[in-house]
């Protein structure tokens, strides 16, 4: 037996992140593939990634 799609979904992996970067104030946008680290195991935090900001060098985290 095949297993079949009934409705297709989205690869977490291409899940996009936004955020303001609180040093510059540049406001970035990136895929989860991107990130610098990955965080998505504790339940009260949710889901989060960091990215070093482009401008100025500051960790910028995101949430989805």
């Amino acid at each position: 037996m095949a297993i079949e799609i009934l409705k297709h979904g989205d690869d977490p992996r291409d899940q996009s992140y936004e955020a303001e970067c609180y040093k510059c104030h540049s406001v970035l946008k990136w895929h989860r593939s991107d990130a610098k680290t990955d965080y998505s195991g504790d339940q009260r935090e949710g889901p989060f990634t960091q990215i070093e900001c482009p401008v100025c060098k500051n960790y910028v985290t995101g949430y989805p």
